[in-house]
């Protein structure tokens, strides 16, 4: 199928739209009456058409706030993304756009279409609808929206969280391999270490394993004081 576009149309590929709205946000968008204007859409378009360029902008922001980015840049150009804009009666979108095929309906009509590049153009769709019979039918279709929270969980809209967890990980992991240095440092090589410096500096008879009684204990004291100047426990 393919959808009639009328002077300005704002077409979402309805799997983008799959891809953020959650059953709660199509029910607030049903009872709340957002989108307010008819709509067209065909199996894999969603189209809302609007007269100014100031209805596009509002239009876009909603989509956006409800995850959908509409444009990016390559380089210094900017493409459309999640959504394309389209001004009557041009054959191609306002930006470019590698996912929307337009095409009139025939060589001398000034009606044009839009299909999802790469599907069969089939029967064209030409009557505007409410919106909220689009809304409850892919409400009412469990195959075209998951209800799993995981699923329906755009993470386009928490990038930051992502980034924050990521960042409290590696924070962690440096704390945790830090305190791990220090408490080896501390129960292992520094008492290794100061027992060896204290060694050193005992007079040499000390070291003759054939001392006295008496000179071995003057030995231990000298030794004992030295690693209790240095914090360490005899």
């Amino acid at each position: 199928m393919a959808v009639l576009l009328t002077f300005y149309s704002i077409i979402i590929p309805i799997e983008n739209m799959k891809r953020v709205l959650t059953k709660d946000v199509i029910e607030e968008i049903i009872s709340k009456k957002q989108i307010k204007n008819p709509v067209l859409f065909d199996e894999n378009l969603f189209v809302q058409g609007t007269m100014s360029p100031n209805d596009n902008k509002e239009i876009i922001k909603f989509w956006e706030s409800k995850g959908l980015v509409a444009m990016e840049k390559r380089g210094k150009q900017k493409y459309w993304k999640d959504l394309c804009i389209v001004s009557y009666p041009d054959t191609e979108p306002t930006l470019s756009c590698n996912w929307i095929e337009i095409f009139r309906e025939n060589e001398e009509s000034f009606t044009i279409y839009g299909n999802l590049k790469g599907k069969s153009r089939g029967s064209l769709i030409t009557d505007p609808v409410k919106p909220e019979q689009f809304f409850k039918k892919l409400l009412s279709d469990k195959k075209n929206l998951s209800f799993n929270l995981f699923d329906n969980f755009n993470m386009n809209n928490f990038k930051f969280i992502e980034r924050i967890v990521s960042d409290k990980f590696y924070l962690l992991l440096i704390v945790f391999l830090a305190l791990v240095l220090l408490g080896f440092y501390w129960l292992s090589f520094r008492p290794y270490q100061a027992r060896k410096d204290c060694a050193n500096k005992l007079p040499t008879y000390c070291l003759n394993s054939a001392i006295r009684p008496a000179t071995a204990e003057q030995c231990d004291n000298v030794l004992k004081s030295c690693l209790i100047q240095k914090g360490i426990n005899y």
